[in-house]
């Protein structure tokens, strides 16, 4: 067998997984025979397929969209680096879906340029990207569509075209399988310490103030949950600001999480209601939240 030639990297990694779709798939254990039979499998298919389709299309635009720097970020750079600096871009965000589940990643370094540069506009898609999975998530959410997810930052390499490989991908699908349970968005050590040791860079260069502050902000994106794991806020007053329709969102999110909380515990599914008490409890916790500033 012969040996992959390839070159280790730092990359972000999500893996998310789209609950309650392949509920909808496992009901059709044979090749269908009726027309009725033929209806309900291709509704499904369409149903279904539609929603996966839709939320990769959604997280790819935002990924590809909000790559632009404020004005107020760069008046913080000296005039000699600011072209330097929006110019240079990390490579675009990838995807590589299996069924509901997704994975979305993209390199925090780039090649060929000064470090400080490189760390600063990686820092950037950090933060683009924490703020799109929050707000991508709520809105999904308050369409009955929820996600379970592990995002990290870590190692890892490209085996084939636009495919993470390694102990970054494996990060953030442990997260999801094994540690995250209800629909949330869990936070591994990795990316917990990756923003801090962003946060921390000496303020003495301007390249390295402007990245710590972005690191700052990202956290702003972070709660800690009933379970001591620290996991993506979508609910943070720093989400909701982001778009208009997340205020709206938020208070169709809560009632939709109700509805569930009650309908599982109207099914005696204690697993489901149990996981959707936690849920139910986040929501609660933040019903008084400020949705605007």
């Amino acid at each position: 067998m012969s040996q992959l030639n390839m070159t280790a990297g730092f990359y972000f990694v999500a893996f998310v997984d789209l609950l309650g779709q392949r509920e909808k798939l496992s009901q059709f254990k044979g090749v269908p025979r009726t027309n009725e039979d033929k209806d309900a499998f291709f509704q499904a298919m369409s149903e279904t397929g539609a929603v996966v389709r839709n939320v990769r299309t959604s997280v790819a635009e935002w990924l590809a969209n909000n790559k632009h720097v404020s004005e107020d970020a760069l008046a913080n750079l000296p005039p000699e680096r600011r072209d330097e600096f929006t110019n240079v871009r990390t490579l675009e965000a990838f995807q590589t879906g299996f069924s509901d589940c997704f994975t979305v990643a993209f390199p925090l370094q780039v090649d060929g340029v000064d470090e400080r540069l490189s760390r600063a506009r990686a820092v950037v898609d950090a933060w683009n990207a924490l703020l799109g999975l929050s707000a991508l998530s709520l809105l999904s959410l308050a369409q009955g569509i929820p996600w379970r997810a592990g995002v990290d930052v870590g190692i890892g390499v490209e085996i084939l075209p636009n495919e993470v490989y390694g102990p970054a991908l494996l990060s953030a699908y442990t997260l999801e399988s094994r540690m995250a349970e209800y629909p949330r968005i869990l936070v591994g050590r990795g990316l917990v310490d990756y923003l801090n040791f962003i946060e921390h860079l000496s303020p003495a260069e301007p390249l390295d103030a402007y990245a710590a502050r972005m690191a700052t902000r990202s956290k702003e994106f972070i709660c800690t949950s009933d379970d001591g794991w620290p996991m993506l806020h979508m609910l943070s007053p720093a989400v909701l600001k982001a778009s208009a329709n997340l205020v709206a969102a938020k208070r169709e999110a809560h009632q939709w999480v109700r509805e569930q909380h009650a309908q599982f515990w109207s099914r005696n599914d204690e697993k489901l209601y149990r996981r959707y008490a936690r849920l139910s409890h986040y929501f609660d916790a933040f019903a008084a939240t400020p949705e605007t500033s």
